[in-house]
């Protein structure tokens, strides 16, 4: 009999987190050239948030399309979530990912989350007083054998 595999990604925004109203944090993007000399800074608080191209749905389909649950945690019954922060910059890309909570005991289920992020394709920027601007995004992927 065939285990689905089932992913679901919500949404959290980490304004709340950090105690300071903004942050310098330079993008980190692969193509060196891209690197600004001043780095611009986060905002914590926006009037609008970024969104993925076409909205959660879409988000939820290209993440099913594309995450791959690792052969291990399938071998081992491994499941959990795990938290994914990123900075959705200016022009909607996604840049410096990280794990912030990671999948209990699954390093690998945490590996594959950053690496179908790292392919998402640019985001609708966050906004305030009308302007694009910088500000992170927490998103939880859970990993669920069902």
């Amino acid at each position: 009999m065939k285990k689905r595999i089932f992913f679901v990604a919500c949404f959290m925004m980490t304004s709340g987190v950090w105690a300071q109203t903004e942050q310098t944090i330079p993008p980190t993007h692969s193509n060196s050239s891209e690197i600004k000399s001043e780095p611009a800074k986060i905002e914590q608080i926006v009037e609008e948030e970024p969104e993925f191209p076409g909205g959660r749905a879409a988000m939820m389909k290209f993440l099913s399309e594309n995450l791959v649950y690792p052969k291990i945690a399938i071998a081992e019954n491994k499941s959990g979530k795990c938290y994914i922060q990123f900075i959705v910059e200016k022009d909607g890309s996604i840049t410096n990912v990280v794990v912030k909570k990671g999948t209990p005991d699954c390093p690998e289920c945490d590996k594959e989350a950053v690496r179908v992020v790292k392919l998402m394709p640019n985001w609708i920027p966050a906004k305030s007083d009308g302007k694009a601007v910088r500000t992170y995004f927490m998103l939880p992927i859970i990993f669920n054998l069902q």
